[in-house]
């Protein structure tokens, strides 16, 4: 079995082959955002495990399948799972021939016919031309988007995380994610207002802060890596430890 991991610039694709949910899980920890993930085993249920997908974040998601299969691939729960990270998902047998270029700053997807695409689309300009053909052209965004939120420290021993507002406004960090390497770990924030210039501390293990995360230890002290995710699941902010 041969899994690829390609870069150029800010965009990076994943070709996952046929690895199964629990190879995926094992590698997770390993593992950033991609720009585009070439889905494992043609969308079954045993590939693209929600630990995978939550770490990795594919901004595009590209299914090779047949259309009308014997083996019902793509399955719904694999479906699902991709939208839930807000992927756009492309489908060989409702589009045809997918193909991505990319300059390593913006890449543009070209698809033999109209239509086929599911997921919760990124910003593009969509254009289509006398051949049935779609092409949307997007930014390939670095892993980390801008934002005023961001994490400003990790403290693996001390088991405490702090997030601050650097913004001119409050931000809701209602439904925000935090998490460690491979996601093994999440804390979702509920009513959390951080003012203009605030800062907040998550603690876990034995540890005080402003929010209490867990009584466990949830960092790895060899070394580990805090991911960030807003409500609508886009990494915002990664640190590491």
């Amino acid at each position: 079995m041969l899994v690829l991991r390609l870069s150029y610039g800010t965009f990076s694709a994943l070709l996952a082959g046929d690895m199964p949910d629990s190879l995926e899980d094992e590698i997770a920890s390993s593992l950033s955002p991609t720009t585009v993930l070439k889905v494992g085993h043609h969308g079954s249920r045993t590939s693209s495990s929600a630990t995978f997908l939550n770490v990795i974040r594919p901004q595009v998601a590209i299914i090779s399948v047949g259309a009308g299969n014997s083996y019902g691939h793509p399955t719904a729960e694999t479906l699902q799972r991709l939208r839930n990270v807000g992927a756009t998902v492309y489908r060989t047998d409702q589009s045809g021939t997918v193909t991505i270029s990319t300059d390593g700053n913006t890449y543009t997807v070209v698809t033999e016919r109209t239509g086929g695409s599911a997921g919760t689309a990124p910003s593009a300009s969509v254009a289509t031309t006398q051949k049935q053909t779609t092409r949307s052209t997007v930014a390939a965004v670095a892993p980390v988007s801008s934002s005023a939120v961001a994490i400003t420290a990790v403290d693996l021993k001390g088991e405490t995380v702090t997030i601050t507002n650097s913004g001119s406004s409050p931000v809701n960090l209602a439904g925000w994610i935090l998490t460690d390497e491979g996601a093994k770990h999440s804390y979702t924030f509920s009513g959390t207002s951080l003012p203009s210039g605030g800062s907040v501390t998550i603690a876990s293990g034995t540890a005080n802060g402003d929010i209490k995360w867990t009584s466990a230890n949830v960092w790895n002290n060899d070394g580990d890596t805090a991911y960030l995710y807003d409500s609508s699941g886009n990494l915002v902010s990664q640190r590491r430890g």
